[in-house]
């Protein structure tokens, strides 16, 4: 056969069979436009900028949606060949050799390849563009916020769909060599066997989904949560895929030894027809929930650490200014405060009163503080004395120590204490008597109820302890104790300043980034570090934006696969269904309870998935709120709500789907 010949003949194909062909390429350019849309972001310059961990992330996410166009194309060509397996049978009877139809095959497979690809690329550049400018427009992010498009993305979708669609075509070709004419031309209308139950895939699919559950419910610290969650989430889809393919087979069959309830119009339609079509079509139904799990979790879970930023940004900084100055030179403290510190106080207050702000009320005190050490049996047990017991999480606490003196300054209070009492907040109770030993020294407690913000450490999930000595003198001693059990490590005092301005957020960040000029250096003898609030809101909230595109992004591509995938099964399950539901209505089965079955299989195939996909995000909640916890102050409540509201506007989209695709398959099964 020649190639104009095969060429011809595959073009009349296509447009002979574009009822089955048009959906296919559809969905096939829809899904390279998904893999192009996220692969492009390996190569943006606005993700690199955001955070490092974000490229390995995308690198992931392309992972699955490659894994993701590898399936759904397999299962959208299964149902294209066989629609055209009589075909086929037809042109072997006639005469037609297997390499000519191999031929044909291959000329009608580049097609089809060509104008999804070119379709996808250009859907993705267009969608991508559409996407960039509405998300920068919601966020209002910097201008130089696009879309970029370069050869590498181009080339690795190129590069993979050709392998997707090279392999598809071989298994289409070894199917047709290994069938006879007879089978082909039998093949479009062959009957599915019922399914075999597997009660050990569906045993493993509950052990891999309690696993995944486990992990989430048992796992009480941020750390071993974030480093777990990827664990979790592979044992979650295991298990979701093994439970839709063997778990769904199991219960159907059971539902139909309840001869009572199974052999009744209804029901008999319904189950007889999942019953029949879920070999097939489980898996689909197992990428919907999966996907659907994608997008509660990522949109949810980037739009509660962007509501929690302002929340973070309160809880970091009291007030609008803060400089840490810490002595380098190991100086004596009286000589180092009288010179060095009064200087850089000076140095500020000059700077300020040149700049376009004004200086609130500035103040200065001497603190220290200590992470990781640990109050138990009333005894204050310093980090590196080689005897706090770190797998007793529940008396481990965060220290900082300032002297009585510094602490009636910054409250405008007038306290009095002897040299053996000392006063002391804690966050969370460590401390069960009326007395603290410290080195070796009881002190009797005064207890505050709450301790001066300035000095309040910001650490959630243990105590934050604030002591305040008597005198200056005590402190030291203390501190020279510390000092004792570690040649190598030095504590020292740090002196504190901190100070509000007046004037707007330009203003104030033209300020900051003139006193970051300032302290880049050290000055004297000594390190200062400045802090800003108005700089560290711009900061987190450029990072929180930029997670929040990310997540809204990922969100909106798995809501395209979901789309897409149900789109499919819907029209590939309305033809083979049309020719069984004749047949019953040929039968005898009137018209309307016919409608009724077949509404009622949908809306369970429907909602299956659905349903699940929320089960699955409800028992993520406390590993995510452990990840989240890493990286903002997020709430309980925030957290609730945001899955809430996301879960609610994601099960009316799904449902207008659901809307769309039923008429869809009612249409074609009527």
């Amino acid at each position: 056969m020649k190639h104009n010949m095969s060429f011809k003949l595959a073009v009349s194909n296509i447009k002979a069979n574009k009822q089955i062909y048009l959906p296919f390429v559809v969905a096939s350019a829809i899904t390279v436009a998904m893999f192009f849309m996220i692969v492009s972001l390996l190569s943006n310059a606005f993700v690199e900028s955001r955070q490092e961990s974000l490229v390995p992330l995308f690198k992931l996410g392309s992972g699955v949606i490659a894994v993701f166009s590898l399936i759904f194309i397999f299962y959208a060509n299964s149902f294209l060949m066989k629609r055209r397996k009589k075909e086929i049978g037809l042109y072997n009877i006639l005469g037609m050799e297997k390499r000519h139809i191999a031929r044909i095959i291959g000329t009608e497979t580049m097609l089809t390849f060509l104008v999804s690809v070119l379709t996808g690329l250009l859907t993705g550049i267009v969608l991508g563009q559409l996407t960039f400018y509405a998300i920068n427009f919601i966020l209002i992010l910097p201008d130089d916020f696009v879309f970029s498009i370069s050869l590498v993305p181009v080339a690795l979708t190129v590069v993979l769909f050709m392998a997707i669609f090279l392999v598809t075509y071989s298994y289409n070709i070894l199917n047709i060599q290994f069938s006879n004419p007879i089978e082909l031309l039998k093949g479009g209308n062959a009957g599915e066997k019922e399914p075999k139950s597997s009660p050990i895939l569906f045993l493993l699919g509950l052990m891999s989904l309690g696993g995944g559950y486990g992990i989430s419910l048992t796992i009480d610290d941020p750390m071993q949560a974030f480093f777990l969650f990827f664990a979790a989430v592979l044992l979650v889809i295991i298990g979701t895929y093994l439970l839709f393919n063997a778990g769904t087979i199991i219960i159907l069959k059971w539902l139909k030894k309840k001869s009572t309830f199974y052999y009744t119009p209804g029901p008999f339609i319904s189950i007889s027809g999942m019953l029949y079509r879920m070999k097939q079509h489980a898996t689909g139904l197992a990428n919907i929930c999966v996907l659907s799990v994608m997008v509660l979790i990522s949109v949810s879970t980037t739009v509660a650490l962007y509501s929690g930023a302002e929340r973070m940004i309160e809880a970091g900084f009291v007030n609008d200014n803060s400089l840490s100055i810490m002595n380098i030179d190991d100086t004596p403290v009286e000589e180092f405060e009288a010179t060095t510190v009064n200087n850089i106080i000076e140095m500020v207050e000059q700077r300020t009163a040149a700049s376009s702000v004004e200086m609130e009320e500035l103040q200065t005190y001497k603190q220290l503080t200590i992470y990781d050490n640990q109050i138990k049996n009333d005894a204050f047990i310093y980090t590196r004395s080689g005897q706090v017991d770190f797998d007793d999480e529940t008396s481990m606490v965060n220290t900082r120590f300032i002297s009585l003196d510094d602490y009636n300054d910054i409250t405008g209070q007038n306290r009095d204490l002897n040299s053996e009492e000392l006063l002391y907040y804690e966050s969370l109770p460590v401390l069960s008597g009326d007395t603290l030993e410290i080195e070796g020294i009881d002190y009797s407690v005064t207890r505050l109820d709450s301790p001066p913000e300035a000095v309040d450490v910001q650490v959630e999930d243990r105590s934050n302890v604030l002591i305040v000595f008597s005198d200056e003198e005590i402190l030291s001693s203390t501190i020279n104790q510390f000092n004792d059990y570690e040649a190598e490590y030095v504590e020292e005092l740090y002196y504190e300043a901190f100070w509000n301005t007046s004037g707007s957020r330009e203003e104030k960040l033209v300020y900051a980034n003139e006193l970051d000029e300032l302290f880049s250096d050290p000055i004297d003898d000594a390190y200062a570090f400045f802090y800003n609030k108005e700089v560290f809101r711009v900061n987190y909230y450029d990072i929180t934006g930029g997670f929040l595109f990310l997540g809204i992004y990922l969100g909106f591509l798995f809501i395209i696969g979901t789309v897409l995938i149900t789109y499919f099964k819907q029209i590939s399950e309305g033809y083979e269904d049309r020719v069984r539901i004749q047949a019953m209505q040929k039968v005898g089965l009137d018209s309307e309870m016919t409608k009724k079955a077949t509404r009622s299989q949908v809306i369970w195939m429907f909602v299956l998935p659905l349903v699940v996909a929320i089960m699955h995000t409800a028992v993520a909640y406390p590993l995510l709120y452990q990840m989240l916890s890493l990286f903002s102050f997020v709430t309980h409540s925030l957290l609730v709500t945001t899955l809430l509201i996301v879960s609610l506007v994601f099960s009316l989209i799904y449902g207008i789907v659901y809307k769309i695709t039923s008429r869809i398959y009612l249409n074609i099964v009527e």
